[in-house]
């Protein structure tokens, strides 16, 4: 069965690929009056729920983490594209020209909406670092901020990802049950203290930009509501979208942090005690 799947998703980025080729050769009339977007964040927030839901939009093309800083040899197309040596190349040489004919590209006509996902911390090289100033230049760019009100439950599940090298979950039987965790004060207090200035750098960076507020609590809890409100600021049609994702985890905060008690001691007098909501 894995290897049906497999030659499936050869197949359709294939087709992908034709379609991409006869478009960029005129042989297939396409357009450029589609919605630009860029879903901004960090990691373990929910953007892989949310990329996932957005594909599933048939008027919407949402890439992955295309300038993630750790992987310097693919691009994550998250199977919408083909990935040729040509697209790595331009990517490491022009970057501003890859983001403006290879991912905002000539594309079918029934395309309303395209965007990728960019992480605060990524494309700090110096060699990707104009895209940023290019981004917000974009002033008709649309910005998806994608939060997580509990920074303890992101700080848990970036340390869970880390130890079991398990970024996405696409299963229910793959699910983390019976796992527990011993974080630090110190550590806890840099990742949420950083959060918070990252997410007011950002703010203040696409200040000028339509720009709509997503957390990820909201998008867990209330999917449909929060994915009208993306559909509309997007300019797109509702459809009822299904995510390939499943969540990481489904503990209490309590049972996954083994020191949980004590480390919320620490934190009693702070404005973050709230995040240890058990």
């Amino acid at each position: 069965m894995k290897g049906g799947i497999n030659i499936q998703k050869k197949i359709d980025r294939l087709k992908l690929r034709s379609v991409q080729i006869a478009l960029e050769t005129g042989l297939l009339q396409g357009h450029r009056d589609y919605t630009r977007f860029v879903i901004l964040g960090r990691g373990r927030s929910g953007s892989n729920f949310l990329t996932s839901l957005l594909k599933s939009h048939n008027q919407v093309i949402c890439f992955g983490e295309i300038f993630n800083n750790s992987r310097q040899d693919i691009i994550r197309w998250r199977g919408q594209r083909y990935t040729t040596s040509s697209d790595l190349l331009l990517r490491e040489s022009d970057p501003i020209r890859f983001i403006s004919t290879r991912v905002f590209s000539n594309l079918p006509k029934k395309i309303k909406a395209v965007g990728f996902k960019i992480f605060y911390y990524h494309a700090q090289e110096e060699k990707w670092k104009c895209i940023w100033p290019y981004l917000k230049n974009m002033t008709d760019l649309r910005i998806i901020h994608l939060k997580r009100r509990n920074l303890l439950r992101y700080y848990l599940s970036q340390k869970i990802a880390l130890m079991t090298n398990q970024w996405t979950i696409f299963s229910d039987e793959n699910a983390y049950r019976d796992i527990s965790v011993e974080l630090s004060y110190k550590d806890c207090l840099k990742a949420f203290e950083q959060t918070h200035q990252y997410q007011k750098q950002y703010q203040d960076f696409f200040v000028d930009h339509p720009i709509i507020d997503v957390f990820y609590e909201d998008l867990s809890s209330n999917t449909e509501r929060e994915i009208r409100r993306i559909e509309s600021f997007l300019g797109v049609t509702h459809q009822n979208l299904q995510s390939a994702t499943k969540k990481q985890a489904r503990q209490p905060l309590s049972e996954m942090i083994s020191n949980y008690t004590e480390l919320k001691s620490q934190f009693y007098d702070t404005s973050w005690l709230e995040f240890f909501d058990d």
